[in-house]
């Protein structure tokens, strides 16, 4: 550890300069999260914007090795997403797949539907890749990888850790 006097020395400094802990981020370096990728494999037939999320993801994860976030891939094949859902639904009961969140694209048949809504009433936190679903108008506007998966974070961080987030 550090000696009390270098202690005070940060703590002084910090309330000199207005510093407020987080303890949401506190807490997620020591709270384990399981997150989900359930996207479209790279074959060369996926939109253009699946590659780049699935390496911000795999990158920001490197780079952020202190978050205890682990990440499973399910990469599916085109028009097989509803299987691949299911695939995870069945994880989480036969296997206690232990899951917080989950990125994919919103499913357009009634099964894969169901499966998200159970899945969300398990308390997972669902967040969509918009724009790949054949009812919207293309592309997302705005596609940033960080941003989705720090959404899925907070979302998941909300669920683990609901009264430290609402404060």
């Amino acid at each position: 550890g550090i000696s009390e006097a270098t202690r005070s020395k940060i703590v002084e400094y910090a309330n000199a300069h207005g510093y407020q802990m987080n303890t949401a981020a506190s807490l997620l370096k020591k709270k384990s999260i399981t997150v989900a990728l359930c996207l479209p494999e790279l074959d060369g037939t996926s939109r253009y914007f699946y590659e780049d999320i699935w390496q911000g993801a795999r990158s920001y994860l490197a780079e952020r090795r202190d978050l205890k976030v682990k990440v499973l891939e399910f990469p599916y094949k085109q028009d097989t997403l509803s299987k691949c859902l299911a695939k995870i639904r069945r994880m989480m009961e036969e296997e206690n797949l232990q899951l917080d969140g989950l990125l994919t694209s919103p499913p357009e048949d009634k099964k894969g539907i169901a499966v998200i809504h159970a899945m969300a009433d398990k308390g997972v936190a669902v967040q969509f890749v918009i724009g790949d679903n054949k009812a919207s108008s293309g592309p997302p506007t705005i596609m940033i990888w960080i941003t989705i998966m720090l959404d899925v974070l907070a979302n998941c961080f909300k669920r683990v850790c609901p009264k430290i987030v609402d404060k």
